[in-house]
């Protein structure tokens, strides 16, 4: 397995981990935990043609949300498996006088950490050695609220390069 394809089976996982659960949204609704590769969508402008400093529209929209990105693949020795590492970041939209927002991430990351225990390997290609390491932003952004969740996954097997040409 790549590690393109190792991101694309988290995000999948990630997806099922949370599907038919919700979290707070921009006003207050409950909406569905979204998930991205790499970084979260561009936000589409106001189509306002008089205002040049329009606000963007529909950023809010992408919270909650988990980004899966790829960060970098270590290999120490050519005999030692490589080690893939993936940043995990989740952020929500809390705009409530409590500032809870935290709590959300919290939780969030929480699922995560409990499923990736569950089963630490990916396709039997990619497993977790150690535990995955997590952080709550501790930085005031109301009214965002964010953490993230550190992976090093180690490659079981190496990619043969009849793999690799196939990719070419």
């Amino acid at each position: 397995m790549i590690p393109e394809k190792l991101q694309s089976e988290l995000i999948e996982r990630f997806e099922k981990v949370f599907k038919g659960q919700f979290f707070k949204g921009q006003n207050g609704e409950k909406v569905p935990v979204k998930v991205y590769e790499q970084h979260l969508p561009i936000p589409k402008r106001n189509e306002n043609p008089h205002d040049e400093f329009a606000e963007e529209d529909n950023s809010f929209s992408f919270y909650p949300a988990i980004v899966v990105q790829l960060s970098e693949g270590i290999q120490e020795k050519w005999e030692t498996p490589q080690v893939i590492t993936v940043n995990v970041i989740v952020g929500v939209h809390d705009d409530s006088e409590d500032r809870s927002g935290y709590k959300d991430v919290r939780a969030i990351l929480r699922k995560l950490s409990i499923d990736l225990s569950k089963n630490r390997q990916m396709k039997k290609q990619y497993f977790l050695p150690v535990p995955p390491r997590w952080k709550v932003h501790d930085e005031d952004t109301h009214p965002f609220y964010f953490g993230a969740m550190l992976l090093e996954f180690e490659e079981a097997i190496q990619i043969l390069d009849e793999e690799v040409n196939k990719l070419t």
